[in-house]
């Protein structure tokens, strides 16, 4: 009683910051995995604080060394790490609880307070706690503890509405964890459960407050694990209005000891075959293990509805599709059942005949020239390669799925170079540089070529023109074109101004060239600006048609400068005729 007058006593301090936040049923059991609608206080412990042994204030973190005093735990988290039976950190049903206090002595206490309007359509609250203490056998106002208070609004604690537990000798449910040192032995006690009936407070507001604590001295600690959950006060119907003739499953609300059905049945739920209208009851009770004069005990009723009349459905699906419906999805042919849960109305019952079709599978092979391209439904294709084409069909058509081996073949070959011939001459066109046999080859234009489907042939154009040969490969069907200009030279002479006779393989000779249009060479002479002769040729033969000086006189190269010549030139028609001029030599 000491211990519990100080913690009312601290209670009522610190509720003059007032317990601002409130929660409701979704969020009393920290399901959310948050702290949303409590709030968290933590605080000193210590013989010196007057006039009580602890001092609270808003926060998570212990002001000394910043570790949390209240901590959301999750089912992955396993089991408590001091205790060696196996504890879970979270409550038989929960996806989270809580902890309060940290794992470390320290002289610490830590606790939860929020407000909870009790709701009409839930008016039943299980709370459920683990406790880990060490007992230091100080004076029993000096050991770790645990307690948990309900409140009206006016301070009054509700009736069954508290429970403290002092690390000592005498405290009832808990377990002695053996080997521990004398004087710190631990003691436990596992999740323990216990449902209090608000229905007298249906509408109206409670405080809750829940507190752990070291021991006053700061060497020992104590922490628990807590957690709540609002509960209706009718059993739940597993598989609600199934059809007439068909078992339905019945469940009382958990959190109670002991069950009686209407149809003697004791445990928590039953399977029965009703008939429209029929009703059950069930008498509950909750035990509890910390005050035997707080025993909950409630008569449940539940009435079954009219039952549903099963609507079916036809549904068609191409593969690779799914079909939702409420939680379920499907993916293969078959006949399936949903059941809809409409409270208080009857249950929804869909009866779906899925047929799916498989998808329209092929394979081509395509073999396409460079620079082509291949079109499958919205994809196009360029390069060597396999590739999987989903063709998107209107319903209720289902798609089409193309898998296309595509090879991108290419003629070897090397380009074709421009050149020139002398006008009246004849030219060889070579386009046998493609590596490969059995090409076709087409030449334009035609006129005036010897052949022109051969891979060479000789052309005399009048004019300067531009040829193109298209090369075809019947084995692959693959056609290639290169163009190929030919520039006629103009019936004339071809006599240079200047030329560089110093070795380097460029323009190192004077040299004339005359067009056979224009007759032939006969007789050239060169003179230095002294007029003495310096080089001195005739062409005695039909077939000769160069004249041509290397810029040496007597052996040796001629200095740089100008030099005269003169060209003697015999015409086709025997006619003779002299060409002068003058030239530049550079070295």
């Amino acid at each position: 009683m000491v211990r519990l007058l100080l913690l009312t006593l601290g209670w009522l301090l610190t509720n003059f910051v007032g317990c601002g936040q409130s929660v409701d049923c979704s969020t009393i059991g920290f399901e959310e995995g948050s702290f949303q609608g409590w709030e968290r206080w933590t605080g000193k412990m210590s013989p010196y604080i007057f006039p009580l042994y602890y001092k609270l204030e808003p926060g998570s973190n212990y002001l000394r060394d910043g570790q949390p005093g209240h901590i959301i735990t999750n089912l992955s988290d396993g089991y408590d790490p001091n205790v060696r039976e196996k504890i879970s950190v979270v409550a038989p049903g929960s996806q989270h609880s809580v902890r309060i206090g940290d794992l470390e002595p320290g002289g610490y206490i830590a606790q939860l307070r929020t407000t909870s309007v009790v709701p009409t359509e839930k008016p039943l609250l299980r709370y459920q706690f683990a406790v880990v203490l060490q007992n230091p056998n100080h004076q029993p106002d000096h050991q770790p503890g645990f307690s948990l208070v309900i409140r009206t609004v006016n301070g009054d604690t509700i009736s069954c509405g508290s429970y403290e537990a002092i690390a000592t000798n005498q405290t009832a449910g808990f377990t002695y964890q053996q080997d521990d040192n004398l004087f710190e032995r631990l003691l436990y006690r596992d999740w323990t459960a216990h449902v209090l009936d608000l229905r007298a407070y249906a509408g109206q507001s409670l405080s809750l407050e829940v507190t752990a604590h070291d021991c006053v001295e700061g060497g020992h600690f104590g922490y628990a694990y807590f957690d709540m959950q609002c509960l209706e006060v009718s059993p739940e119907a597993i598989s609600v209005c199934t059809e007439q003739g068909s078992f339905i499953q019945l469940a009382a609300p958990v959190g109670f000891d002991r069950h009686r059905w209407s149809t003697g049945d004791t445990t928590a739920t039953i399977l029965v075959r009703p008939q429209p209208g029929d009703t059950y009851w069930v008498d509950v009770e909750s035990r509890s293990v910390l005050n035997p004069a707080c025993t909950t005990t409630l008569r449940l009723t539940y009435q079954v509805n009219q039952f549903p009349i099963p609507t079916t459905r036809q549904v068609t699906l191409c593969a690779g599709e799914s079909y939702h419906l409420g939680d379920s999805t499907y993916t293969k042919s078959g006949t399936y059942r949903n059941v809809f849960s409409r409270p208080p109305l009857c249950d929804s019952i869909i009866i779906t005949e899925l047929t799916v079709l498989p998808i329209v599978r092929s394979t081509q092979q395509v073999t396409l020239c460079q620079g082509s391209q291949l079109v499958v439904g919205d994809s196009t294709y360029r390069t060597t390669g396999t590739y999987e084409t989903r063709i998107h069909r209107a319903a209720p058509l289902c798609d089409s799925l193309v898998t296309t081996h595509l090879v991108i073949s290419q003629l070897n070959s090397n380009p074709l170079r421009d050149t020139l011939v002398m006008q009246g001459d004849s030219i060889q066109l070579i386009a046998s540089n493609f590596i490969g046999t059995g090409y076709v080859y087409s030449w334009s234009p035609k006129d005036g070529l010897s052949c022109p489907s051969c891979a060479k042939t000789w052309a005399k154009p009048a004019q300067t023109t531009q040829y193109q040969v298209t090369i075809n490969d019947p084995a692959i069907n693959c056609n290639t074109s290169y163009n190929l200009n030919v520039a006629v030279i103009p019936c004339a002479l071809a006599i240079p101004n200047a030329f560089t006779p110093n070795g380097d393989g460029l323009n190192d000779t004077f040299s004339v060239i005359i067009n056979p249009c224009r007759g032939r060479l006969r007789q050239l002479t060169i003179y230095n600006r002294w007029g003495q002769v310096v080089f001195h040729q005739t062409i005695t033969s039909v077939s000769d048609k160069l004249l041509e000086w290397d810029g040496t006189y007597l052996g040796v190269l001629a200095h740089t400068g100008v030099y005269s010549y003169q060209l003697t030139v015999e015409s086709t028609t025997g006619n003779v005729s002299s060409h002068s001029g003058a030239l530049t030599l550079i070295h």
